[in-house]
C-alpha cells in the first residue's frame, strides 16, 4: 500500500468519524453534567471570568477548549458540543502519524474502530473531558515513540507537552501512567531490541533540555489551573487530591460490580471483545513464532491492567468506559494489522477480512443505534445514557416559552426542586429564582412567580386553584411538578 493510498484512506475515516459527531450535535438533551459545565464553567471562560476548579467537573483545560466555539457561535447546545466532537474525530486521523511505528494495516483498523465506535461516538456528542484525554494521549504516544525511534528533541518536547495536557484534563490520567509503566516493564524483557534502544535512548537524552521542557510545561500547567494567574486558589485545591481519589474509590453513589464495564461492553459492542480474543491468539502465536513484537504485547498489558484498576474502583459509570476501550483498540490494530502484513494463506487473509468486515458492520449498526435512535433511553435498553435528560425536556422548554408569549413577559421562574440541572440552560432566556432548602410550598412563597419549578413529592400547603400542575420527568428516578399560574 502506497503513502498516498493509506493517507485517502485515513483521511476518508476521519471524514466518517466527523459526520458521527457532529451531525445533528444537538440532538440529544444535555445530561446534568453538560449543565453545570455550562453554568460555571464555559460560559464564564468564554466571558474572560476566572472559575474555581472542583474535582467532580476533572481538570480546566476542556472547558477552555470547549469556550472557544462557544464564544464563537453563541449560547447553543451544538457550540457547547462541537470542541469535543472535533478532538473525538481529529483522534481517528492521528493515526496517520503512527504508520511508520504501527503500520499501514494496524492503523487503518485501529482508526476504523475508533471511528466506529459507539462509545467513543457517543461521549464525543457531550460536553465531558475524555475526548481531549484520547486525543492527547495520542499525542503523548506519537511523540514518545517518534522520540525514541529517532532521538530528535521536538518529539520529547510534544510528548512532555501533551502529558501537561493530559493532567489539565483528567486525573484519570494517574491510573493510565501507573497501567503504562507496569506495562512497559512486564513488556520490555521480550524484546532486547527494544532494550538497547531504550539504553540508547537515555544515554543520549539532554538533561538540560529536558528541565527546560519542564519548566515550560510547569509555567502552562499553572497557566491554565489558574486560569491565565486570576484564581490561585485552584493550584491549593490540588493537594486535596489523592483523599478525593481515594474516597471515590471506596465509597460513591455510583457503585458498580466489578464486571460493570465488562458487561457494558458486551451491551454495546460485543465485536470489540471477539477481535479482542481473535488479537490475542494472533499475539500468542507470533510469540511462541519467537516474533516477539513488542507494541502489541506492550498495548496488551496495557488494556488489561486498565480494565482491572477502573473495574477495581467502585466508582463506576460508563463515560470511563472510553478509557478501556481506547488501549483495546489499538491492542486490536497492531495484532491484527501485524497478521494482515505477514504471509499467510490467501484463505486465512479472507477469512480474517471477513471478521473485520462483520465487525465493522455492526458496530456502525450499534454506534447509529445509540447515538441517533435510543440516545435518550432507559440504561436497560442504552447502557452509555446512564442518567441522561429525557427527552421530555424539549416539550417543557416548548411549553413555558408558549406561556411566556400568551402572557408577553419574560416569566420570573423560581426553582425549588433538589435535583434541576439541566433546566438552567433551557430556561435561561428567563428570570430564574432558586431556593437552595427546599421547604412546604406556600402561597405567599410562590405567589410572586409566573412558574415554580418543584420535586414530584413536594408539599402544597394551599389550593391550587390558581395554579395549573404538570408532572415532567427530567431523567430517570427525577420527576418534577412544574405549577403555571
Amino acid at each position: 500500500m502506497s503513502k498516498k493510498v493509506f493517507f485517502l484512506l485515513i483521511f476518508l475515516i476521519f471524514l466518517c468519524s466527523l459526520f458521527l459527531r457532529v451531525y445533528s450535535l444537538s440532538l440529544r438533551p444535555l445530561h446534568h453534567d453538560e449543565g453545570v459545565s455550562w453554568y460555571f464553567f464555559v460560559k464564564k471562560i468564554s466571558q474572560g471570568e476566572p472559575v474555581d476548579f472542583y474535582f467532580e467537573q476533572h481538570g480546566l483545560l476542556p472547558f477552555f477548549l470547549a469556550a472557544i466555539p462557544f464564544r464563537i457561535f453563541g449560547d447553543s447546545i451544538f457550540s457547547l458540543r462541537l470542541a469535543p466532537a472535533l478532538f473525538g474525530a481529529f483522534s481517528s486521523f492521528l493515526f496517520f502519524f503512527l504508520a511508520s511505528e504501527f503500520g499501514y494495516f494496524s492503523c487503518l483498523i485501529a482508526s476504523l474502530l475508533l471511528a466506529l465506535s459507539p462509545t467513543m461516538t457517543y461521549y464525543s456528542r457531550f460536553l465531558i473531558s475524555y475526548p481531549y484525554f484520547i486525543f492527547f494521549f495520542l499525542v503523548f504516544l506519537i511523540g514518545l515513540l517518534k522520540y525514541l525511534k529517532t532521538s530528535q528533541k521536538i518529539y520529547l518536547s510534544l510528548s512532555l507537552l501533551a502529558l501537561t495536557c493530559l493532567c489539565l484534563i483528567n486525573e484519570a490520567i494517574l491510573i493510565y501512567l501507573l497501567s503504562f509503566l507496569l506495562s512497559f516493564l512486564i513488556a520490555l524483557p521480550f524484546s532486547q531490541k527494544a532494550r538497547n534502544s531504550f539504553n540508547q535512548i537515555l544515554k543520549k537524552t539532554n538533561l538540560p533540555f529536558v528541565f527546560l521542557n519542564f519548566l515550560f510545561c510547569l509555567f502552562f500547567f499553572v497557566l491554565i489551573q489558574t486560569c491565565f494567574f486570576q484564581n490561585w486558589l485552584n493550584l491549593f485545591k490540588l493537594e486535596l487530591l489523592p483523599k478525593r481519589l481515594f474516597s471515590k474509590s471506596l465509597q460513591t453513589g455510583h457503585n458498580k460490580p466489578f464486571f460493570y464495564y465488562l458487561k457494558t461492553i458486551i451491551s454495546v459492542n460485543f465485536p470489540l471483545l471477539l477481535l479482542f480474543f481473535l488479537a490475542l491468539i494472533v499475539s500468542l502465536k507470533n510469540f511462541f513464532q519467537k516474533r516477539k513484537e513488542i507494541l502489541p504485547f506492550f498495548f496488551l498489558f496495557f488494556s488489561l491492567i486498565n480494565f482491572f484498576l477502573f473495574s477495581l474502583i467502585k466508582y463506576k459509570t460508563p463515560w470511563v468506559l472510553t478509557l478501556i476501550v481506547f488501549p483495546l483498540i489499538i491492542f486490536i490494530g497492531l495484532s491484527l494489522g501485524n497478521f494482515l502484513s505477514q504471509k499467510h494463506s490467501r484463505l486465512v487473509k479472507i477469512v480474517l477480512s471477513l471478521s473485520l468486515f462483520l465487525s465493522f458492520l455492526w458496530t456502525f449498526s450499534s454506534c447509529l443505534d445509540k447515538n441517533f435512535l435510543t440516545y435518550a433511553e432507559e440504561t436497560s435498553q442504552n447502557p452509555l445514557s446512564y442518567v441522561q435528560t429525557k427527552k421530555e425536556v424539549n416539550d417543557l422548554t416548548k411549553e413555558v416559552d408558549s406561556y411566556a408569549q400568551k402572557n408577553n413577559s419574560k416569566l420570573k421562574i423560581l426553582i425549588i426542586a433538589k435535583s434541576y440541572w439541566p433546566l438552567p440552560f433551557y430556561l435561561r432566556s428567563h428570570s430564574l429564582f432558586y431556593l437552595n432548602k427546599p421547604e412546604e410550598l406556600t402561597y405567599s412563597l410562590v405567589k410572586n412567580y409566573d412558574v415554580v419549578i418543584a420535586d414530584k413529592d413536594q408539599k402544597i400547603s394551599f389550593s391550587l386553584d390558581s395554579f395549573k400542575v404538570r408532572e415532567w420527568p427530567l431523567r430517570p428516578g427525577v420527576n418534577l411538578l412544574v405549577l403555571f399560574k
